[in-house]
């Protein structure tokens, strides 16, 4: 964050904010917004932390003010406050809540060993970074309208806000040129594919295998009918059946997958089982629609994930 500070348009930054001054920042400076710690600002008073998702949730692309009553007695009025602006969030061990992840481009930092790393005194290196900060400035200004103008063509698996959120960074690389296009379209549907949290491959996979649960496929790999719906249970039982995956026998339980081990996995992707009547009663239910965007936004054909098996598991005890 101190060089992104060094190099960004109006840099404003904090570890410690509220929602208020978070939006009134915006309103008065257009910042670069740049929030430290952000793992300890959403530990706070819940109603706070509510309130800063969603400008957070918001302000990741234009048109979504904050409303807010401003006055006093008499006089009190509603304000539009504008939440949108580039920012950066960091902090250690951060588990977002899925609404700010799903809006974000993750860099994930590693820990290095002190002896490969060489000491970087801001003081020494300001004078060069001003210097390219200004060359960044110009250029932004020189080329904003070919920027607008740009139609970069949609990347193959990246979808959703995914999409919108690398569309104006594909037109920059691509009045850029060079290298530019080529490396954006290689490296952004990667970056858009490391959103996951913790257990990211556990979990990624098991949103990937209960596809064949809602959409299931013949013993040649061929479509059947989809389902609009399947009880939780029955998702449950389906993909601890499946050849060459971990779900028959859990890693903590050493039991097949349960209900409610699947309902905490696909939390990851804010994805929840409702209460429909199925089958003439009340049942708990994944709903093959609440899937639809996230199958789409983690697709991944470069996956190195094995493609799950749609053979049950035979049982040789």
């Amino acid at each position: 964050l101190d060089c992104l500070e060094c190099l960004s348009a109006r840099p404003r930054s904090s570890s410690s904010v509220t929602a208020a001054s978070i939006y009134r920042s915006i309103e008065k400076y257009k910042p670069t917004l740049l929030l430290d710690e952000i793992d300890t600002i959403l530990k706070g008073n819940p109603e706070t932390v509510e309130a800063i998702t969603g400008i957070l949730n918001g302000g990741y692309r234009r048109g979504k003010p904050a409303l807010r009553v401003v006055g006093t007695g008499a006089n009190q009025d509603v304000k539009e406050f504008e939440t949108f602006c580039a920012k950066a969030l960091a902090g250690i061990k951060v588990r977002l809540p899925a609404s700010i992840v799903d809006r974000c481009l993750p860099i994930r930092m590693k820990k290095v060993s002190q002896e490969s790393l060489e000491p970087l005194f801001l003081v020494l290196v300001e004078p060069e970074l001003a210097q390219l900060q200004a060359k960044l400035a110009a250029w932004g200004q020189n080329h904003v309208e070919e920027v607008k103008q740009g139609r970069p063509e949609r990347m193959a698996g990246v979808g959703g806000r995914d999409s919108d959120i690398c569309y104006v960074l594909l037109a920059v690389a691509d009045v850029l040129g060079g290298d530019w296009p080529e490396r954006a379209r290689r490296d952004l549907p990667w970056i858009c594919r490391t959103k996951l949290n913790v257990d990211d491959d556990f979990k990624l996979m098991a949103l990937m295998d209960i596809r064949l649960q809602l959409e299931p496929l013949d013993e040649d790999r061929n479509p059947l009918e989809k389902l609009e719906m399947k009880p939780t249970r029955e998702c449950a039982e389906g993909m601890a059946q499946m050849e060459e995956r971990p779900w028959a026998q859990m890693p903590k339980s050493n039991k097949p997958l349960a209900p409610a081990e699947l309902a905490r996995l696909l939390r990851e992707f804010d994805i929840h089982p409702t209460t429909q009547r199925y089958r003439g009663k009340p049942t708990k239910v994944y709903r093959r629609a609440d899937f639809l965007d996230a199958w789409e936004r983690y697709r991944n054909p470069e996956t190195t994930t094995p493609e799950p098996s749609n053979t049950p598991r035979q049982d040789n005890s």
